[in-house]
């Protein structure tokens, strides 16, 4: 095996997946869910629900069952351990209407997710989950999917290229060391922004009740002023401006708590429950460390021990340095690094695989934060467009109310309703 202070090259994959043959080797892969529904296959048959499956833009279009994307999101973790595998968010009332549009949201963003990693996009099984036709077929490839094992060593964990970054670095072991804490408070976080949006969406929609009843009352008053002499009826019409004022911003209101309820909960739902694919990977490097750290202690205790008895036998020496033993035995250090062989190999082994999952967490964490932010940049800016729409709307209301009414208060001659008010300077009307 050849290695260098940084890698080591695996001589064979474990996975065929990104074979010359894979289509998922392309970048830019978008993936679709959509048309959930109820399915039954016969009257003594269970109902299950089932999802259309779009890949762009190779085209490929399946369907897949409910089940099917939580077999293909396990499959993932237990045989890519080390990588951020995307939440598969469920919802509790599960074949309602707006259950089904939830999850397929949810769904998409997870394969979308899972398109993104390049390992993970080099599973082919995954290549199966996407553009096998016939479900009977595909659930024959998940029987045989179910017998493979986690890696246990690190020659058995599947990389693009074959290869591992095993570089201990003490700025890598701080990093994981703040992850439990980092993934508690992202989680925590991003349930209060949901929580609390679907509290604003209540409290936008009370506000436009409110504002629409305030509406009619100016409305109203205005209704008072049509039976009366011309003189009056400028109370008419200013009661009903006024009225249709207040209806924009109603309108404001309401077009805000559309936001709020189709742009908030579901989409930070989903970032709370990253937190459970952020802390799978640490308790996965978590386990290993644990591991290294009973071997390690265990070999000490016994090459003590060893050393203590003096039975050369036990020692499991090379013929080698079984013939330098007395040389040996003078330097308590040298002897118990040659002593057991074997069993060093394999703590030197172990402490490999627990750096480059270190390394691999690492970096997979800063990975899906990159692509975090692509996504709420772009989610914002959705949001920023249809709120520009909502407030220039509400903004040309008012703005031809200023017009209106101070071009009549200016062509005025009555000096006393002139200086019943203070002046108001008219300013640019905002464009977009």
């Amino acid at each position: 095996m050849k290695r260098s202070s940084t890698e080591i090259k695996r001589f064979a994959r474990t996975d065929k997946g990104f074979s010359e043959l894979s289509q998922l080797k392309k970048k830019n892969l978008s993936a679709l869910v959509s048309k959930g529904k109820v399915c039954k296959d016969g009257f003594f048959s269970f109902s299950y629900i089932s999802y259309e499956v779009q890949l762009n833009p190779i085209g490929w279009c399946v369907r897949r069952k409910e089940s099917d994307f939580i077999f293909l999101r396990d499959y993932l973790r237990k045989k890519y351990p080390q990588h951020f595998v995307p939440p598969l968010v469920l919802t509790n009332d599960k074949s309602s209407e707006s259950s089904l549009r939830k999850k397929e949201k949810y769904f998409s963003r997870f394969l979308i997710n899972v398109l993104r990693n390049p390992d993970l996009r080099g599973s082919y099984f995954l290549q199966e989950f996407l553009n096998t036709e016939n479900q009977e077929a595909f659930e024959r490839l998940m029987e045989q999917r179910k017998k493979e094992k986690m890696p246990e060593t690190l020659d058995k964990y599947t990389t693009l290229h074959g290869k591992a970054n095993i570089k201990s670095k003490t700025k890598t072991w701080q990093f994981c060391s703040q992850i439990p804490s980092f993934s508690k408070n992202y989680e925590r976080l991003n349930h209060k922004i949901a929580s609390t949006s679907k509290v604003l969406v209540d409290q936008f929609k009370a506000l436009t009740v409110t504002m629409d009843e305030l509406s009619s009352y100016f409305d109203e008053l205005g209704d008072l002023y049509k039976d009366t002499d011309q003189d009056m009826q400028d109370m008419l019409d200013i009661n009903k401006s006024i009225s249709a004022l207040l209806s924009s911003w109603s309108d404001s209101y309401h077009g805000q708590s559309n936001i709020l309820k189709n742009w908030f909960p579901r989409f930070f739902k989903y970032n709370m429950n990253e937190h459970i694919s952020m802390i799978e990977i640490y308790n996965h490097r978590n386990m290993t460390k644990t591991q290294f750290a009973k071997m390690q202690t265990n070999l000490e205790a016994t090459k003590n021990s060893l050393y203590a008895e003096r039975d050369f036998d036990k020692w499991g020496l090379s013929p080698e340095d079984t013939e330098n033993i007395d040389e040996i035995d003078k330097d308590e250090y040298l002897a118990k690094s040659k002593m057991l062989p074997e069993e060093t190999t394999q703590l030197n082994s172990k402490k490999l695989l627990l750096n480059y999952l270190n390394n691999t967490l690492e970096t997979e964490i800063r990975r899906v934060l990159k692509y975090n932010f692509k996504d709420l940049k772009g989610h914002f800016l959705r949001i920023a467009d249809q709120m520009c729409q909502i407030l220039t709307n509400t903004q040309i209301v008012w703005g031809d109310f200023i017009a209106h009414y101070v071009e009549e208060k200016e062509a005025s001659s009555d000096e006393e309703y002139i200086s019943c008010f203070n002046p108001i300077k008219r300013q640019k009307t905002f464009s977009t």
